[in-house]
């Protein structure tokens, strides 16, 4: 029968589905260690301008990698955190307690997302955590 259409394979969608899953899970395995990564440099920035250029530097290659990856693996809140973090640190100002404590929300919530498999938008959840990010950063960034 030319043009009818053909039943998908149960057994096909269901290791579809299994590849589809095992994806996610590396890329979240990934996903953590960068963030590791992110806190390891927030919590070796340092006052000293000279260091912190460095560390505010290696802090936004690490957040534009997370940017990058979240949105194509189905994690935009990654990219959204990733971004704004980014943004942060490129912002040239002296690192103090307070521009250390911006970065160290924007790990605390790019946590959040991997540690509670936040994907899509995260609803009500992704909603708190990215106004909850968005006011700290404009309360701080005057």
């Amino acid at each position: 029968m030319a043009g009818a259409a053909r039943k998908p394979d149960d057994n096909a969608l269901l290791h579809a589905h299994a590849a589809i899953l095992k994806a996610r899970e590396a890329f979240l395995a990934v996903a953590e260690k960068d963030i590791e990564r992110l806190a390891a440099a927030a919590r070796a920035l340092s006052d000293d301008t000279a260091d912190a250029g460095a560390g505010l530097r290696e802090i936004g290659e690490i957040a534009r990698e997370i940017r990058d990856f979240g949105t194509p693996h189905g994690f935009p809140l990654l990219s959204t955190f990733g971004a704004s973090l980014q943004k942060f640190v490129e912002g040239g100002r002296p690192v103090d307690a307070v521009r250390r404590a911006i970065v160290a929300h924007h790990v605390a919530a790019m946590r959040n997302v991997v540690r509670d498999r936040i994907d899509g938008n995260g609803g009500g959840m992704g909603a708190d955590l990215t106004q909850g990010l968005r006011a700290v950063v404009a309360k701080f960034s005057r």
